[in-house]
């Protein structure tokens, strides 16, 4: 599952490009969904096995419940954004015990130090390197359990109360 909107799109441009890399790879295809944008706001050709969710509001119980589903269901969370991949949701993700595919951005690799145990990280925004990652992860079926483990109890504390005192000591330099 790839969660974000259009600020994500450079992200979304390059899971998109590396999902027919990885269904050449594999006998029974990869399916993407993806929740935030709409096929047209994707603004590029979109291949075959991707399911588009547009926004999903949390404040409305059955958008709510499909947001929930699509985490709790995907193998992984990938968000190859290589700025920012989406923190929050991929907190949720890991909270629901999924996997991330993100790059190794400050913010998230100050708050995991150990974050390589919870997820796979790229070192380049390549379509090639991106699909050999997902390829691992979808082959590597006790790898995969062990960082899905190592994920939800990284986050299982975590309340939203804790996160904002937190960003606020960072933002106040008091942390």
């Amino acid at each position: 599952v790839f969660v974000g909107k259009e600020h994500y799109l450079e992200g979304l441009h390059l899971l998109l490009e590396a999902l027919p890399l990885l269904n050449e790879l594999r006998r029974d295809p990869v399916h993407l969904h993806v929740v935030g944008l709409t096929q047209a706001q994707a603004r590029i050709g979109v291949p075959e096995h991707v399911t588009f969710h547009g926004y999903l509001d949390k404040a409305d119980t059955e958008q709510r419940r499909t947001y929930y589903d699509l985490l709790e269901r995907a193998r992984l969370f990938v968000n190859p954004n290589p700025k920012w991949g989406a923190f929050s949701a991929s907190l949720e993700a890991m909270y629901l015990h999924t996997p991330v595919v993100l790059f190794p951005y400050m913010e998230f690799t100050r708050t995991f130090p150990r974050h390589e145990e919870m997820g796979y990280f790229l070192r380049n925004a390549d379509a090639p390197e991106l699909a050999v990652t997902l390829a691992h992860a979808f082959d590597d079926r006790e790898a995969w359990t062990q960082k899905a483990m190592t994920a939800h109890e990284a986050v299982k504390d975590m309340t939203w109360e804790k996160y904002v005192r937190r960003f606020l000591e960072d933002l106040n330099g008091t942390r």
